[in-house]
């Protein structure tokens, strides 16, 4: 996953869509892709001195 503003979703949209989809879709399972990519919007965010959602 590229640390950007793809397709115009800011990276702490990002983070908030990765949280909450499983609690808006039920059922669905949380993957271990979504805390991969969390972890590294939140990485990103860091280096650019941004806290965190």
């Amino acid at each position: 996953m590229e640390i950007a503003r793809d397709l115009g979703v800011e990276v702490r949209a990002q983070i908030t869509i990765k949280h909450v989809t499983p609690v808006w879709i039920p059922g669905r399972p949380r993957r271990g892709k979504d805390a991969e990519d969390i972890a590294r919007l939140e990485a990103a965010l860091r280096e650019r001195g941004t806290r965190p959602a």
